[in-house]
């Protein structure tokens, strides 16, 4: 191929996989919006054009929204509302003489009823007896606001009208455009002949990417993978007397030829192209629809090419293109094998080859419409007369169809949101009558960052209830350290940083006796060998079943122990393990001199003045610049459960789904630094030489704490640190107590001691699907002073990200904020948001056919695509809405940073996110709504007040308003 045709023809592979997933390793999983192809479109029909492309839902069922507005969830005038917003001309009759669009869209949002498909209608009006008598829901409209004028009492239909009304709809209904994509064979020959060729080949494709990808606990792996997964393959089956399947007998040769012939994987893909006659206009939908196929498996393949630093061990050369080439040449032969089976027509093959590609239109008439009208105007007692006037009816089967489900879905949408934003500002205008002021400028016992994470905002509130002297703040719990890192027990390292950004620095923990490190690793090693030999089931490579199955007898009693007495379990192996090297003590390698750098380009370590540039940059973020306390305690956070393969998708999004521990452990050592300190000093930072940093660990599955580095603290400061410890324990176990309310089996009369038993137990529990459920009730971000969310309940849905906007003239600092923190927020919210809409396309299902493949990513059973998004078991309680953001900043302020700023113009032009300006002076709330910010009125005065968290929500499972805490219960802290 010419230079310019492989350029066009690998830009043309890069468009097509912007459709792909963009999920990392298990070990690295980290949200992101599922539809990040589609951010560049407004949020709406982003959605239409995904659940168009990859068939999937844009909204949840109507039914959820019917139970949503019988319970409450929606009111009436939310829908009232949303229709005044949305419609034009919302109170014009559809046609003269009958009801409103307002009214006839109010009934239809509030009304459901069952739609049968295309095949299946004329059985229902024949059988069912449809054209004979009238519908159930005759009359139902008289109730519906709005249309009482147009209703007075239930006709009685003459024999026959409801016939003729059928038949004047029918003849009068406009045609309707339906777009059809046939880009590939495979969709054509199934029409034709109810034969997928896709099921031949994926069982191949799936086995040959997983045992490329593998990282180490495969049985079998493909020879040469270093040369990259084309080479591999063709090396591989160019072997003579290689077993294949029928529809791959000629493979062989056919590697063999292209082995001499050095042909490339951009080659063959051409080869394939000319051979199905795609031409280069229709080679961009052709690729897309090609790689869906196994699209989990394609994304893979992506992501190692492009982020290999976040593959768990070995970066072998995987590329998109490869991959593409090896999918392509498979479904050739089995293309051919088809052809051959059902003895292909000429005519059928030309008719094959000219419809691949292009997007057809068809247009007819939907007797889905015309039934929706039927019903709906029986509901509204038009008599058949006036639809006799063809124009009348089809004006009316245009109004009905002009709002099909995902029009109807999508105004319950955003009256489903429009209670919830209600709900949130009416209760935090209420909650500044007891806004105790700026809590960061008051002198404090001890000070606490935590990450913005969402499950820290109940850690926060009931530390402040048990101490009221202390100050929490929050902050992206990477810390500003953006590092790549290797812990001392970690094979590789990782970046511990924001997906956006790019670490340029590697830092890594080393033991401080090596002795004691060299004992220690010895037994790790060992222990991996065997958990290697236990995965590949390879210790006896001859009698591979039999030894399965010892294996399995011999495992059996460990796992009886695990799923029935899990604690018991637990506590013995660590037991048995605490005669056993233990972790040695370490440091991290943190600083350096000069420009040291790896063999990857990273800079070993910061330099001082890189230090200070951190630790200043953070500290003013957050507003915290004079008056620290003698302690101030850096919290990163994870999560770690024993089953849970995505167990990285409950640590900390901030880090790129690593543990926040690191970044707050080197953040405390650069803040300590003496060096550091007076360049800090030199900028109007004085942090005092009595102040000690102490970098800490959360875990949120157990709600364990651990502190770092404690053997360098200052003796004065080890009894205020017990205290803390202390403090923050009891903090922790009340955290436990309120997020154990949402776990089904958890007893509502416990104490916080038995809810932290429940905690641990879930996370050690091998049979326990649900070890926490993570990021489940996110659906709020605010950004500004803790005086201005203090003592507010939040029920674990928002992140907190603490800002002073007096510190921050050029608003250079919230700009920064809304373009890191913002990104983390919206990438975990949409996520959920996806997951929850539609669990099998966007979500990965239920967690229980789950294998793991290859340490890379989950299976259902032993061959499928890789399964993206989350299992439902973490999204199952999910409330889908658009992340609520709120600014303390003044709405020209937020203007202008959307404007100067891709990502943030992106997220809140196009609707991915719901901006709200909380004006730093005023207060005026103001929302952002179609390009201008909308002064926001309260709906409600007044909201709930209890003395403490526990009044609020014991006994209560599912989601709570917000309250004000009015004061602490627990007995006072002595910090």
């Amino acid at each position: 191929m010419s230079i310019k045709n492989i350029s066009a023809l690998r830009e043309s592979i890069e468009r097509a996989a912007e459709v792909l997933p963009a999920q990392s390793p298990l070990h690295a999983f980290v949200h992101h919006n599922t539809l990040h192809a589609y951010e560049g479109l407004i949020f709406k029909e982003g959605l239409r054009k995904a659940s168009h492309e990859l068939g999937a839902e844009p909204f949840m069922e109507e039914t959820k929204y019917l139970e949503a507005l019988n319970s409450g969830r929606i009111l009436i005038s939310d829908i009232e509302a949303v229709l005044s917003n949305e419609l034009l001309d919302p109170d014009e009759p559809v046609f003269p003489g009958a009801p409103t669009r307002r009214a006839v869209l109010m009934w239809r949002l509030t009304s459901l009823f069952n739609v049968p498909n295309k095949s299946s209608v004329n059985w229902w009006l024949h059988e069912k007896g449809y054209l004979h008598h009238a519908h159930s829901l005759v009359g139902s409209a008289a109730s519906s606001p709005g249309s009482s004028q147009f209703i007075h009492s239930k006709r009685k239909y003459l024999p026959g009208e409801i016939k003729r009304l059928w038949e004047n709809l029918e003849r009068a209904a406009p045609l309707k455009e339906k777009r059809i994509i046939s880009a590939r064979p495979r969709d054509i020959i199934l029409d034709g002949f109810d034969f997928d060729t896709d099921d031949l080949v994926k069982p191949q494709l799936v086995r040959l990417a997983g045992s490329y990808l593998d990282q180490g606990v495969g049985g079998y792996v493909l020879p040469d993978r270093d040369k990259g997964f084309w080479h591999s393959f063709i090396n591989q089956f160019s072997i003579k007397g290689t077993l294949l399947p029928v529809w791959l007998s000629g493979l062989p040769e056919d590697c063999r030829s292209k082995l001499a012939a050095k042909e490339s994987a951009l080659d063959t893909i051409a080869s394939v192209l000319q051979f199905f006659k795609v031409d280069e206009p229709h080679q961009d939908i052709f690729f897309k629809e090609t790689l869906k196929m196994l699209k989990g498996w394609a994304g893979m393949f992506r992501q190692f090419e492009k982020s290999p630093g976040n593959v768990p061990v070995n970066a072998y050369p995987a590329t998109l293109v490869d991959f593409l080439a090896v999918q392509l040449l498979l479904e050739k032969y089995a293309y051919q094998y088809a052809s051959a089976k059902f003895h292909f027509p000429r005519k059928f093959f030309h008719s094959v080859m000219q419809r691949i590609g292009p997007e057809t239109v068809e247009s007819a008439k939907s007797v889905q419409d015309i039934y929706e009208g039927f019903v709906t105007a029986q509901a509204f007692d038009l008599p058949g007369r006036v639809f006799s006037d063809t124009q009348n009816a089809s004006r009316w089967i245009s109004e009905i169809g002009r709002f099909d489900s995902f029009e109807r879905r999508y105004l319950l949408q955003l009256a489903y949101e429009r209670r919830h934003r209600h709900h949130v500002l009416d209760g935090l205008i209420e909650h500044q009558k007891f806004s105790r002021g700026d809590t960061v400028k008051q002198q404090a016992s001890f000070q606490a960052v935590f990450c913005m994470d969402e499950r820290e905002e109940s850690t926060r509130r009931h530390l402040e209830e048990i101490s009221p002297n202390v100050q929490t703040l929050g902050f992206a719990g990477f810390f500003g350290v953006a590092m790549q890192y290797q812990g001392l027990d970690d094979v590789a390292p990782r970046p511990l940083c924001p997906v956006n950004r790019v670490p340029e620095h590697f830092v890594y923990e080393v033991a401080i006796d090596e002795a004691d490190a060299k004992r220690y690793q010895k037994f790790r090693r060992v222990q991996a060998e065997y958990s290697v030999q236990v995965m590949r089931n390879e210790a006896v490579i001859s009698i591979g079943p039999l030894w399965s199955l010892v294996l399995g007898i011999a495992k059996t009693p460990s796992l009886i122990l695990r799923s029935l007495f899990p604690k018991f379990t637990e506590r013995t192996k660590k037991k048995l393990l605490s005669y056993s090297p233990s972790r040695p003590a370490t440091r991290l390698k943190l600083f350096r001199e000069g420009d040291a750098k790896t063999t990857t380009g990273l800079y070993l370590g910061y330099t001082v003045e890189e230090a200070a540039t951190v630790v200043e940059g953070m500290l003013a973020a957050m507003g915290l610049t004079a008056n620290f306390s003698p302690i101030v305690l850096i919290v990163g956070h994870g999560s770690s459960s024993l089953n849970n393969p995505h167990e990285a998708a409950h640590d900390c999004g901030a880090t790129g789904g690593g543990r926040g521990g690191p970044n707050a452990r080197a953040f405390a050592a650069m803040a300590n630094h003496p060096k550091v300190r007076e360049i800090l000093a030199q900028k109007s930072i004085q942090i005092p030489p009595e102040t000690w940093f102490v970098g800490a660990y959360h875990n949120t599955c157990d709600d364990g704490i651990d502190y770092y580095d404690e053997d360098l603290i200052p003796e004065l400061l080890l009894s205020k640190l017990d205290e803390i410890k202390t403090t923050m324990a009891r903090a922790c176990a009340m955290d436990a107590l309120e997020r154990c309310r949402k776990f089904a089996e958890v007893p509502v009369d416990i104490t916080s001691d038995e809810a932290m038993d429940y905690a641990f137990q879930h996370s050690i529990d091998l049979a326990q699907p649900r070890p926490e459920y993570g990021h489940a009730t996110n659906a709020i971000c605010i950004i500004g002073r803790r005086g201005k969310t203090r003592g507010l309940f939040l029920d674990r849905r928002a992140f907190l990200i603490s800002y002073d906007p007096e510190q921050d003239p050029d608003k250079s600092i919230i700009a920064g904020i809304l373009e890191s923190a913002g990104p983390v927020g919206a990438g975990i919210n949409l996520e959920y948001y996806f997951s929850y809409i539609d669990p099998i396309a966007y979500g990965c299902g239920t967690k229980l056919p789950h294998n793991i493949s290859g340490l890379v990513g989950v299976m259902e059973g032993q061959c499928s695509d890789l399964r993206t998004g989350l299992p439902w078991q973490m999204v199952e309680i999910h409330e889908p809405v658009r992340l609520l953001t709120i600014v303390e900043a003044a709405p020209e302020d937020l203007l202008r940073i959307a404007e100067d700023s891709e990502v943030v113009g992106t997220l809140v032009g196009n609707e991915w996110i719901q901006l709200i300006s909380l004006h730093p002076k005023t207060g005026v709330v103001k929302v952002f709504e179609k390009g201008e910010f909308v002064e926001y009125k309260p709906q409600q005065i007044g909201f709930p007040v209890n003395e403490n968290s526990e009044n609020h929500f014991r006994g209560i499972s599912s989601y709570l308003g917000l309250a004000h805490i009015e004061r602490p219960v627990y007995g006072e802290s002595n910090v």
